[in-house]
């Protein structure tokens, strides 16, 4: 699946969603590159909404181990 194959950082992420949306701001819908791009721009929110979802879950896992070395610094 292309998720998995593509790895980007967010600010790359960011800027590639942002061209598709100006590109499709100034094309016409009749253009023959219409679809392709709303198709793009749908890959690519799937693809941030997969990475933020990464980020999510690696950040609620830091917040356990800090709770875990809080409770066990207090047991003392």
């Amino acid at each position: 699946m292309l998720l998995n194959i593509i790895q980007v950082n967010n600010i790359e992420l960011y800027l590639m969603i942002r061209l598709i949306q100006r590109l499709l701001k100034y094309t016409s819908i009749k253009h023959i590159d219409y679809q392709l791009l709303i198709d793009s721009l749908g890959t690519l929110r799937e693809i941030a909404k997969k990475k933020l979802n990464e980020q999510s879950r690696k950040t609620e896992k830091h917040l356990s181990m800090f709770n875990i070395v809080h409770i066990i610094d207090t047991c003392r």
